[in-house]
């Protein structure tokens, strides 16, 4: 074994600890994979298919699957410790700790994440598909379809592994393995999936070296290489960023906080912040208005951070002096203005994740506002696993939209945190004046790439018919496209009336417009989905559009996720003269708003989904989607820089392609590549830079839909790849 280690390794005691543990670790490899066959002949597939669920949980712990991963095959990247819910549904050992939170049900036996179920075996069926999903994507070596299924990183992959560890290295914790393949010199790494940062160590890996060896080789060379000084600050860049907020001088607004769903920060006499452009404009105004003999930066800085750089999908802190957090938010509206909420004027709506007080060890800073992000790992993992009991290595993906309101414990809440007591949820009482930017036609084609025309067509049909499918093969733009219509008819940026769903398997009418599902209690009682909250909310205002955007429509059984509301969403059927009764509430009536709008997108190259119902295409004006590799295409390429061989290169081969996918009478246009797939280059430093990403792209993006549209004439694809493959 020949080890390439950094030079601070090289001639030092550390070096020899080092490679005495690898030796040691090299000796359990292969009692590691007579484990590893023990498991897959317990644990066949067919078992797996009829799985029950104290066999999966660790009821039976010497028995259990669970058992199995975390425990038996400890060894091999281990994912002890954390939180239980990380095999999304578990048997609780302590059955007297209250549950109050969005996320998470329990019976008082079993706790499970909510996304999967109403009830325990609903659950519990969702997760036993995903894991068969697991097993099989791994036993057909179609590994790229495992960043899909919705279970925890680290415990998908472990599974996959123990089904397939001649294709996968078995370093399977995120954060680990992103910086390994970053101190490899892995192109794009931040935004790279398990699956590409697995298919870029495989490549990596000798031929004749055993996945067990390797990982081994890698964790010795990289996994405890100290920080070089840029990658203490750099090396995590998460899509979410890491806020600490002072609510007020010693905590002074966390109540109003907690009551009106929000953050907020002073210095209202600025005005409107979303009309600086850069945070030397706050400071000029600061200085003019109130700070005449000093230069305020730090407050500049945090009022331009607040309007500006704090985003959707963001996390917040709060905290009260230095020493004391208060609770966990993530950000659920963009930055608002109230000229009537003094003194904090600035506003973030958001949702409270934990609430309680907790002591930290060091000193947080005293000013107002801190992007604690390039913290990570010194900080943010530590607050975060203090505050929620739970592991941040797999982040949850949340929708970046705004959320309706939760009731006050409706919060993740610690064993160590001051309980908010349950009441009636209180409205919000600052009265908001909208600060959300005009948006026009021009705003909406400035980074499109249909023609005016058919984005104009698109807003018309929108209006007559106020149902409109997006379809089209996958990297056409459709959720792109479908959020810029809803701006575009609301002359608006903003997501105050915008809501997004996805359809699957297991959406239901109970998720769409009511229906009983227990409490903390245990008592089952009436709650409302998501398109009855909308439909009541527009009710309420009337002259606003108010939208519905649901992606992969055609994934939903849509009579029962409709039910008899399916006949209320025509044009001709909306307002108070077409009320029904639903299934729920006999008694009480309900339509569908007359500025109530449905946008839906639907992936024609997905062989698993069903045709679409008739009633639903009746109901829907349906508008195909093309992929757009045309000048306007190569204009926005040159613009992000990109040369002009490798534009040329890209719109001559990919249109070529998709003329032979067109062609192809068992597939067609409905199959073909979207441009989508090439719209985000990173800044190219040089031309080799620029070679591997577009390789990259071809190599994990499109070389596996090609395999799948001709499974059966594998010489085929391999020519067409060497084709789209750029040399420079």
């Amino acid at each position: 074994m020949m080890l390439h280690l950094p030079k601070y390794f090289r001639n030092t005691l550390y070096f020899c600890l080092i490679i005495n543990k690898i030796v040691l670790i090299k000796m359990n490899n292969s009692k590691i994979v007579e484990q590893l066959s023990h498991f897959q002949q317990t644990w066949t597939l067919d078992k797996l298919q009829t799985l029950s669920l104290d066999e999966y949980t660790n009821t039976l712990p010497t028995e259990s699957f669970c058992y199995w991963i975390e425990h038996k095959l400890d060894e091999i990247a281990s994912i002890k410790g954390g939180s239980s819910y990380k095999f999304g549904i578990y048997k609780r050992q302590n059955t007297d700790t209250l549950f109050a939170n969005n996320q998470y049900q329990t019976d008082g036996i079993y706790a499970w994440l909510k996304k999967y179920g109403a009830t325990k075996n609903e659950a519990f069926d969702t997760i036993r598909q995903h894991i068969v999903a697991i097993v099989r994507a791994a036993q057909n070596k179609q590994l790229q379809l495992i960043d899909d299924i919705d279970i925890g990183t680290a415990i998908k992959w472990k599974i996959a592994f123990s089904y397939a560890p001649d294709i996968i290295i078995p370093i399977l914790k995120t954060e680990k393995i992103r910086r390994i393949v970053r101190l490899m010199g892995m192109p794009n790494y931040q935004q790279a999936t398990m699956y590409h940062m697995q298919q870029f160590l495989c490549h990596a890996k000798p031929p004749t070296q055993n996945t067990l060896d390797y990982a081994t080789e890698l964790l010795g060379e990289y996994e405890h290489a100290p920080f070089a000084e840029e990658e203490v600050n750099n090396y995590h860049q998460p899509e979410q960023n890491f806020w600490l907020l002072a609510a007020g001088e010693k905590g002074e607004y966390w109540q109003r906080w907690i009551d009106e769903n929000i953050v907020s920060i002073g210095w209202g006499f600025t005005g409107n912040l979303a009309l600086f452009y850069d945070e030397q404009a706050v400071l000029k105004c600061l200085i003019e208005a109130k700070y005449k003999d000093t230069k305020p930066t730090n407050n500049a800085r945090a009022c331009f951070d607040f309007a500006h750089r704090m985003q959707l999908g963001d996390y917040v802190f709060a905290k009260r002096g230095t020493d004391t957090l208060l609770g966990l938010a993530r950000i659920t509206g963009n930055y608002e203005f109230s000229e009537t909420s003094l003194p904090h004027q600035h506003l973030h709506t958001v949702e409270w994740l934990a609430i309680g007080d907790w002591k930290v060890s060091e000193h947080l800073p005293i000013k107002t506002l801190t992007d604690v992000t390039p913290y990570y790992e010194q900080m943010v993992k530590k607050w975060w696993e203090m505050i929620t009991d739970t592991e941040l290595s797999d982040l949850p993906t949340f929708e970046l939209i705004k959320t309706p309101k939760l009731e006050k414990n409706d919060h993740l809440v610690p064993k160590n945190a001051n309980l908010v007591e349950k009441t009636t949820p209180k409205p919000i009482i600052i009265s908001k004046k909208t600060t959300s930017l005009a948006y026009t036609l021009a705003h909406a084609m400035a980074d499109l790439l249909l023609p005016q025309a058919t984005f104009e067509q698109l807003l018309r049909l929108l209006q007559h018919k106020k149902n409109l499918i997006l379809q089209g093969p996958p990297g056409v733009g459709k959720t792109f496209i479908a959020q810029k219509l809803a701006y575009c008819f609301m002359q608006q940026a903003s997501t105050e009336q915008v809501i997004t769903i996805q359809f699957h398997a297991s959406y239901g009418y109970e998720d769409f417009l009511q229906g009983f599902r227990p409490n903390e209690q245990g008592q089952f009682v009436l709650q409302q989905g998501i398109f009855y909250k909308l439909c009541q909310q527009a009710k309420t205002q009337p002259n606003k559009p108010y939208f519905l955007i649901i992606e992969e429509i055609n994934r939903g059984n849509i009579g029962k996720i409709f039910g008899e509301v399916l006949l209320l969403i025509e044009a001709n059927k909306r307002g108070q003269n077409h009320q029904i009764a639903l299934t729920y509430t006999p008694n009480n009536t309900f339509f569908v708003p007359d500025n109530v709008y449905l946008i839906g997108t639907m992936n024609t190259a997905d062989r698993s989904l069903a045709l679409v119902d008739y009633a639903l295409r009746r109901r829907f004006a349906f508008y195909d989607l093309v992929p757009q590799f045309n000048e306007t295409f190569k204009q926005y390429l040159t613009q992000k820089k990109v040369s002009d061989a490798l534009v040329l290169h890209i719109c001559t081969h990919i249109n070529q392609l998709n003329q032979r996918i067109s062609n192809d009478p068992h597939l067609g246009k409905g199959y073909q590549i979207g441009h989508s797939y090439f719209c985000n280059p990173p800044v190219f430093t040089d031309l080799l830079t620029e070679k591997i990403w577009f390789n990259d792209i071809i190599d994990a993006e499109i070389s596996p839909l090609l395999h799948e549209y001709w499974f059966d004439q594998p010489d085929l694809v391999e020519q067409l790849i060497t084709t789209l493959v750029w040399i420079g």
